[in-house]
């Protein structure tokens, strides 16, 4: 009778690699060109920091180290706006969308006017010599400087190929009678409480001295633009074709969430028109086009100080092959 083997099995032994093949094959490992693993992440964006920011003091409210706000405090309300719409915009950047983006530029201010030919919101503008404050054509009442934006200066940055020349916005603030709702002056065209347009200065300008303005608001506080910080924007939902609604949901992103946060919706130069209702570009008196290009979108409340009617946004706007031709919507 045969007997039982006892004990485990033998494993079957490996072939063993000779030392100088071992060697050699450790050699062409470490010769293999390697891409750093910081290159396959998105590149660090400045604006995260917003978040760490907003974090911190969060902190030190549930530590009772300081007051907590209001739901609406509008510090922390705008850093998360602006931390948000960071977030997406990086990760935007490296899908199929990223050449739908376009830089935008967000308004840093210090109190107090300026020169005549600084970019500002409020204060007093750059006027042509010989030239009154521009009063509406609804009261005959003078209108308030809304925003003067130096093109000359902007335009290696914020706002390309401009064409030089100061834009400025008038805008009435009388409320007896209400021009405001009186010329429609959320809509395209003349005759409204409101004028925009582009100057070109020459000289010294006249000697400007702000005049009394109508309304409950009195003379809206004057800050001069002293920086700008880039983002990069995105279409507004609204305006995606099909397949570029095809291409967002390729790229892992909730189309709500897109719709909530892009484009930016506070107050920016350049990028894109966050509407808050349809897209609704005028037209080029010119040559008839869209006036697709944003100048400066302003929201109610923001750095102006201002509620533009019924609307939480208000848009200047500028025909591409006609740069002098701008328009205030809202």
């Amino acid at each position: 009778m045969a007997s039982k083997p006892t004990g485990r099995p033998k494993k079957k032994s490996k072939p063993k690699i000779a030392a100088p093949a071992r060697k050699k094959a450790a050699a062409a490992r470490e010769a293999a060109p390697r891409r750093p693993a910081e290159d396959r992440r998105p590149p660090p964006d400045p604006t995260i920091q917003d978040r760490r920011e907003v974090q911190t003091v969060q902190l030190s409210w549930a530590k009772g180290k300081a007051k907590a706000p209001g739901p609406g405090d509008p510090l922390v309300a705008e850093r998360l706006k602006i931390t948000r719409h960071s977030e997406l915009s990086a990760v935007l950047r490296f899908s199929s969308l990223a050449r739908q983006g376009r830089p935008a530029f967000l308004p840093e201010t210090a109190l107090g006017d300026g020169g005549a030919l600084d970019s500002k919101v409020g204060g007093t503008p750059w006027l042509p010599a010989g030239e009154a404050w521009p009063g509406c054509p609804g009261c005959s009442q003078p209108m308030q400087l809304m925003v003067q934006l130096n093109l000359e200066t902007l335009a290696s940055g914020a706002l390309g190929s401009s064409g030089g020349g100061l834009l400025q916005v008038f805008y009435c603030t009388s409320t007896d009678p209400l021009c405001e709702m009186d010329t429609d002056a959320g809509l395209p065209g003349p005759g409204r409480s409101k004028l925009v347009r582009v100057v070109h200065p020459s000289g010294a300008g006249a000697a400007v001295r702000a005049p009394a303005f109508p309304g409950l608001s009195g003379t809206l506080a004057s800050r001069r633009i002293v920086g700008l910080k880039s983002i990069q924007d995105f279409p507004d939902f609204n305006e995606l074709t099909g397949g570029l609604i095809a291409l967002l949901k390729g790229s892992g992103v909730n189309p709500p969430d897109y719709a909530n946060t892009m484009p930016f919706d506070g107050d920016k130069l350049g990028g894109f028109p966050r509407w808050t209702r349809m897209p609704a570009y005028p037209r080029c008196p010119s040559c008839q086009q869209e006036m697709s290009e944003l100048v400066v979108q302003l929201a109610s409340g923001g750095v102006v100080g201002w509620q533009w009617g019924d609307r939480a946004l208000a848009y200047v706007l500028r025909c591409p092959d006609h740069p002098e031709r701008v328009e205030l919507v809202w």
